[in-house]
């Protein structure tokens, strides 16, 4: 396993307890499943399914919480997806929330600042999408992958391995995120949807570049913000209203009714 070489706030929240701050203005969640994930390297996982009156028909939403959050840090955009018609799955990924008792050595080797276990969230990740596609009966071109900070990274990694999957929201995505190949593996998803909201304070580690490789595709959208502080999950539930802007786009994109 390697040393983390650069020192990220979200580590600093994992070691605080992975604590979460919510936000007043959040309603509150609608009501879900508790999940169990297997993953093919032997690591359980949780994950959230909010299904409950919406069509198996309908589109999904896959949201991939930030390093050091947990899925409950998407609070503020699940009833805006579910009111736009979308089911949604939200794993903890390993380490994370109910992912952290189950595996206490994955957690012990974050606590360690050992890279690995992000490395490893790869397989959370096709876990979740598996159980949608094989168990719910998904088709891939109805899931929309959803990630903050090193999640964004990740989902977009996905994307690569399947690229029948429908569309890929990007928040604070960053080549920094452990030598994650971003440009690289934007090139690898071609001109599939996608929609990158970063802080103006990383648009050079790599959201920039990114648009300069998009800058043919239509379904690719650019939305830049003020504050570094607010980067990843921690863009929702703001004044800037990100969890409507990505309804938004989310709505044109699998063409539901605004």
């Amino acid at each position: 396993m390697t040393k983390l070489t650069r020192t990220l706030p979200l580590l600093s929240a994992l070691l605080c307890g992975l604590a979460l701050s919510a936000r007043a203005q959040a309603p509150s969640p609608p009501e879900s499943e508790r999940i169990e994930l297997s993953c093919s390297d032997g690591v359980k996982v949780y994950a959230f399914w909010y299904a409950q009156g919406k069509s198996a028909q309908g589109p999904v939403a896959l949201l991939l919480h930030d390093p050091g959050a947990t899925h409950a840090h998407w609070r503020p955009l699940l009833e805006p997806l579910r009111a736009a018609g979308f089911r949604i799955l939200a794993p903890d990924l390993r380490g994370h929330g109910d992912s952290k008792d189950p595996n206490p050595e994955v957690y012990a080797s974050m606590v360690r600042r050992e890279s690995q276990p992000y490395f490893d969230m790869s397989h959370d990740v096709e876990s979740a999408l598996q159980w949608l596609t094989d168990v719910q009966g998904v088709a891939p071109e109805r899931i929309a992958l959803v990630g903050g900070e090193y999640s964004a990274d990740l989902a977009l990694q996905a994307m690569a391995r399947r690229r029948t999957l429908g569309a890929v929201v990007a928040m604070s995505p960053s080549e920094r995120y452990f030598g994650f190949p971003l440009l690289e593996t934007t090139k690898k998803i071609g001109n599939k949807p996608l929609f990158v909201l970063v802080p103006k304070q990383i648009l050079g580690d790599g959201a920039a570049k990114m648009q300069e490789l998009n800058k043919n595709n239509p379904s690719f959208k650019l939305e830049i913000y003020p504050v570094y502080e607010h980067h990843g999950v921690h863009m929702l539930g703001l004044s800037w209203r990100v969890e409507d802007k990505i309804v938004r786009w989310l709505q044109q994109v699998f063409s539901l009714e605004p």
